[in-house]
């Protein structure tokens, strides 16, 4: 017989891969919008603004609009410039641009 209590947490075992963060795709341009929706990207964001001597432009845009482009399978980003327009999602597998 199964113990009722863990029902409850095999579910919820089950349902934690599906809020995983993931990687971006290495040789992509990527927006901070989307960087930030497929992962927990902000403190890389963060550190790479900081890095490209960008570290006043932690504004809202200005994490949110900028080109970042993917470097590496474990997902490392390098800053490429701030839109100033706003930057368009290109979709799967294509670069984001401004």
């Amino acid at each position: 017989m199964v113990n009722i209590s863990l029902v409850p947490l095999a579910l919820v075992a089950g349902l934690a891969a599906f809020g995983e963060a993931r990687n971006c795709s290495p040789g992509l341009n990527y927006c901070g919008h989307v960087l930030l929706s497929i992962g927990k990207y902000f403190p890389d964001i963060a550190d790479e603004l900081a890095r490209a001597q960008k570290s006043k432009c932690l504004g809202k845009s200005h994490v949110t609009d900028a080109i970042y482009y993917c470097s590496g399978n474990n997902g490392e980003i390098r800053y490429q410039k701030w839109c100033k327009n706003g930057c368009k999602n290109g979709g799967a597998g294509k670069n984001d641009h401004c």
